[in-house]
C-alpha cells in the first residue's frame, strides 16, 4: 500500500491540531491519541457499526506501524479503546 499523499497527512495534522485544542483544559492521563479515539469511536460506530470502526482502527495501527514502528505495542480492544498507549505515554 501506498504511503499517505502529502493532502492526506496535512489534513490528519490539522484534525490532531483541532482535537488538542479542545483537550489542552482537560486533566487527563491519556494519550492526545486515545481521546481522539474516544471523540471518533460513537460517531463512526453508528455509520460503520463497533465491529466496522474497530476494523478501521485496527487497520490504521497496522498501516502506521510502517512510518511508527513503535505503535506495534498497541492494540485495539472489542470496545475500541487502545491498549498499550498508556505504557507508550509515559515513556
Amino acid at each position: 500500500m501506498s504511503r499517505a499523499t502529502p493532502e492526506l497527512r496535512e489534513f490528519a495534522r490539522r484534525l490532531i491540531k483541532f482535537e488538542a485544542k479542545g483537550k489542552k483544559s482537560r486533566q487527563t492521563q491519556l494519550p492526545l491519541m486515545a481521546l481522539i479515539n474516544e471523540d471518533l469511536c460513537p460517531h463512526l460506530s453508528n455509520i460503520m457499526g463497533n465491529a466496522g470502526f474497530r476494523a478501521l482502527l485496527s487497520r490504521s495501527v497496522a498501516l502506521a506501524q510502517t512510518e511508527l514502528p513503535w505503535l506495534s505495542t498497541v492494540h485495539v480492544n472489542a470496545d475500541c479503546t487502545l491498549d498499550g498507549l498508556n505504557e507508550l505515554h509515559a515513556q
